[in-house]
C-alpha cells in the first residue's frame, strides 16, 4: 500500500490579486484642462459627455461614463486571469469559490476576490466534494483511491492509495 498526503492552502489573500482604484483624481478641479463644463478629466485624460471608458493601466473590468462633468462608475468587477466577475458575484477558480468584493480604504476602493469555499480537485481537474473517492495525480504519481478533507480555513488535505 502506498499512501500520499498533500496539503495546500487555498485562500484568496495569496492566490488572487486585487485592484486598487483611487477615489479622486488630483487634477479633477483644475478647470484649465477642460474644454467645456460637460467634459470629464480624470487620471490625466479628457472624456466627452456621454463617453464610456476604462482607465488605462487599472483594469478593463472597471467601466466609467462621463456625465455632465462627473465621472460615474457604471461597472465594477474583479479581474481574474482576464475574466471579469461583477462585485457581489460568486465564481469558481481551480475548485475554489470566491466572492468579488469592493472595499472602501479611505482614499481608494479595492476590488478583491475573497475566499468563500474550497472543493477537492481530481486527476481530470473536476471539482469533488469532501470525502468523495476519486483519482488524483500527486507529485507526478497517479493514485486511484483518493479522498480529501477541507479545513475551515480552506486548506485541502488529500489522502490517497492505489488499493
Amino acid at each position: 500500500m502506498c499512501l500520499a498526503v498533500l496539503s495546500s492552502e487555498a485562500r484568496a489573500e495569496s492566490a488572487l490579486p486585487g485592484v486598487r482604484v483611487e477615489k479622486r483624481d488630483p487634477n479633477r478641479n483644475n478647470r484649465n484642462y477642460w474644454r467645456s463644463d460637460s467634459d470629464c478629466l480624470t487620471h490625466g485624460r479628457r472624456y466627452s459627455h456621454g463617453e464610456y471608458f476604462n482607465l488605462p493601466g487599472i483594469s478593463h473590468c472597471l467601466r466609467y461614463r462621463c456625465n455632465r462633468g462627473r465621472v460615474e462608475n457604471i461597472e465594477e468587477a474583479c479581474e481574474v486571469e482576464g475574466q471579469c466577475h461583477r462585485v457581489g458575484s460568486y465564481f469558481d477558480h481551480h475548485c475554489v469559490t470566491y466572492k468579488c468584493e469592493k472595499f472602501d480604504r479611505g482614499s481608494h476602493f479595492f476590488y478583491q476576490p475573497t475566499w468563500f469555499r474550497t472543493r477537492c480537485e481530481d486527476a481530470r481537474g473536476r471539482c469533488r466534494r469532501e470525502r468523495e473517492t476519486f483519482s488524483k495525480y500527486i507529485r507526478g504519481q497517479y493514485y486511484r483511491n483518493c479522498q480529501c478533507i477541507i479545513s475551515s480555513s480552506g486548506a485541502v488535505r488529500y489522502s490517497c492509495s492505489n488499493n
